[in-house]
């Protein structure tokens, strides 16, 4: 890309404006010309020229990746044997040997590229380049545990998107080092069970059982329609399933199939932690917390927050049924849109009419 030296990425990265090169697309004039020896014009030109490398071969891509082995000719072999990005991302270690100037040891190492999640993740935000945090009025916490606010130093700093938590989740994230510095100014407390506003939404946290500093769910309204996110939670109680009923549609925890985390590799400590009433809910405590919330108006139902080692979607999705249809409620299984929110892989979107 003209313009983009190490000397400029190097201040990119100090100010913590991008953690990865698809963070650069996001890049604003503005944000550019703060940088030292970077003007307007300058801003301006390396804006347009990171707009332009948009539309450039895929070879050129694969080459940008930085996969291990893979120079500008390798990178050009395969882009012609397999035309797009999913079709490379989805080859066998054996299809791609089989292209001349290849060898296994290659092959394997543009296999385990694209078996990383990180990485994918990282394809599927360069696919999604036409939307950017301007098209965000706020954010909101949960609590501040490290996979609930990654990326929330970058966001901040880049968009000055506005961040609602509680007192105590906005505590314990000023401790956290690791998102730089954010400015106080975006904060905003909220209270559980208090509303409060966010453009035409009307936003009402709610207590959740979980070993963070203050942690909340979120109910969300518009108008007369009502969803919910409720995550994290070791476990619920008759308050839990006031909050939660009566919405439209709902997304809730799935965390863990009890005997795969009995079985499993994580230390003991760590399985007691996430089987207390401070940790996470399982399929089957799902599933019965779901049978309490049933109605004939709900119109979607999210299983997340799967854990990679210890559940599998198919698991959750089928434990969760399983406890409906044995409830001993009206309803069966199969009366509800019911779907898993997949750890790597963008779930459709859910309209309410």
């Amino acid at each position: 890309v003209d313009g983009l030296g190490p000397a400029i990425v190097h201040q990119l990265l100090n100010a913590g404006l991008v953690q990865s090169f698809a963070d650069l697309y996001t890049l604003e004039e503005g944000q550019l010309a703060k940088l030292e020896r970077m003007g307007k014009r300058s801003a301006k030109n390396l804006v347009n020229a990171l707009e332009a490398s948009k539309s450039r071969d895929l070879s050129r891509l694969l080459f940008a990746l930085g996969i291990r082995g893979i120079g500008q000719r390798s990178a050009q072999l395969l882009a012609q044997r397999f035309g797009e990005m999913d079709g490379v991302m989805s080859a066998t270690a054996e299809e791609i040997a089989g292209i001349e100037g290849y060898g296994e040891i290659m092959a394997q190492s543009v296999v385990d590229f694209f078996a990383l999640e990180q990485n994918r993740r990282l394809i599927e935000r360069l696919k999604e380049l036409g939307l950017t945090g301007k098209d965000i009025d706020g954010i909101l916490i949960t609590h501040e545990h490290a996979d609930h606010i990654q990326g929330l130093g970058v966001m901040a700093r880049k968009y000055e998107i506005p961040i609602y938590a509680t007192g105590g989740t906005i505590r314990a994230i000023k401790e956290c080092r690791g998102l730089g510095s954010i400015d106080g100014d975006l904060f905003h407390e909220v209270k559980e069970d208090v509303k409060f506003t966010l453009k035409d939404l009307t936003v009402n946290p709610m207590r959740i059982s979980h070993d963070a500093a203050q942690p909340v769910a979120y109910r969300i309204a518009y108008g007369s329609r009502k969803v919910a996110v409720c995550t994290d939670l070791g476990t619920y109680n008759d308050y839990t399933v006031e909050c939660l009923k009566g919405m439209d549609a709902l997304l809730l925890e799935a965390n863990h199939d009890v005997n795969m985390l009995q079985v499993g590799p994580y230390p003991y400590y760590l399985k007691q932690r996430i089987l207390g009433e401070r940790g996470h809910l399982s399929n089957e405590n799902t599933g019965r917390l779901l049978c309490r919330l049933l109605h004939d108006k709900l119109k979607a139902v999210l299983l997340g927050h799967l854990s990679k080692e210890n559940n599998l979607p198919e698991l959750a999705f089928e434990s969760v049924r399983m406890e409906i249809n044995m409830g001993g409620t009206p309803y069966k299984a199969g009366d509800f849109d019911i779907r898993v929110a997949r750890r790597s892989e963008l779930t459709p979107v859910v309209e309410i009419a």
